[in-house]
């Protein structure tokens, strides 16, 4: 997956499935903003200063 805008990806439980699912949220925005149906387990940042050299 490619992202070039300011992005945090998630690694969330759904709740109602019972599933791993990736999300992605915008502008620092927290999971919650998806819906209370997810429990984060893993939150990595993936704005450009996160990876791009200096």
């Amino acid at each position: 997956m490619g992202t070039k805008m300011k992005r945090k990806m998630w690694l969330a439980l759904d709740k109602e499935t019972k599933k791993l699912r990736v999300e992605t949220t915008a502008n620092q925005d927290p999971l919650v903003t998806k819906g209370a149906n997810f429990i984060p387990l893993l939150g990595i940042d993936v704005w450009e200063h996160a990876y791009y050299l200096q």
